[in-house]
């Protein structure tokens, strides 16, 4: 009998931590789930300024979770910081959400064995593009715009001698082929590059 109450006081514990992810396992990234976005606070209390908000489907970095949990409109979570602020776990998700864009995220480049390579894409809901190399961290980006399922993709920049701002006008067209959501081909000109949901290595 007691072996059984054990059991449950341990089963009721373990339900407490209702948290998406542990100290352990930070850091990591995560996507908003709130339509009407997500207000990013100065410290990790309602009580606190609002430092700005995040969008639906926005991703970022996530670096530290709070001590206890809070229960904000009948959700319990932790607090998680974030760059410049403080955001609530209720509203978080380790997938982007289902009314969004399927293209929208990380995706790695597939190679010819289908195995999934170190050079990857970014296409997020502020219509930010970014591309680069995990191996070297060496990355450039833009922006994007979508026309149809082409993305029109404006490289952005500073001139390395002079140090102003550049701007490369429609640089790239890619028209984008969502296989399924974890699934892209690109198309360039005449070539077609598959791309997989990447995983986040930072």
């Amino acid at each position: 009998m007691r072996i059984k109450y054990l059991f449950v006081s341990i089963l009721f514990f373990l339900l407490l931590d209702v948290s998406l992810f542990s100290q352990e396992n930070l850091p990591v990234i995560m996507y908003v789930n709130a339509t009407a976005g997500l207000r990013v606070r100065s410290a990790p209390s309602l009580d606190s300024s609002v430092v700005r908000t995040l969008r639906h489907g926005e991703f970022f970095y996530i670096t530290e979770r709070s001590n206890n949990t809070v229960t904000i409109d009948g959700r319990t979570d932790y607090w998680y910081q974030v760059r410049n602020g403080w955001v609530f776990g209720g509203y978080l998700s380790n997938q982007l959400p289902n009314d969004l864009p399927s293209f929208i995220g990380k995706w790695n480049l597939v190679n010819q064995s289908g195995e999934m390579t170190g050079h990857f894409i970014l296409l997020d809901v502020n219509n930010n593009y970014t591309e680069g190399q995990e191996e070297t961290c060496g990355v450039w980006g833009g922006t994007y715009r979508m026309n149809g399922n082409t993305a029109i993709i404006t490289i952005s920049g500073h001139d390395r001698e002079t140090g102003e701002p550049y701007t490369m006008k429609d640089h790239l067209q890619y028209r984008i082929q969502i296989v399924d959501k974890n699934n892209i081909i690109i198309h360039q000109n005449n070539e077609q590059t598959r791309y997989r949901r990447g995983t986040w290595y930072w």
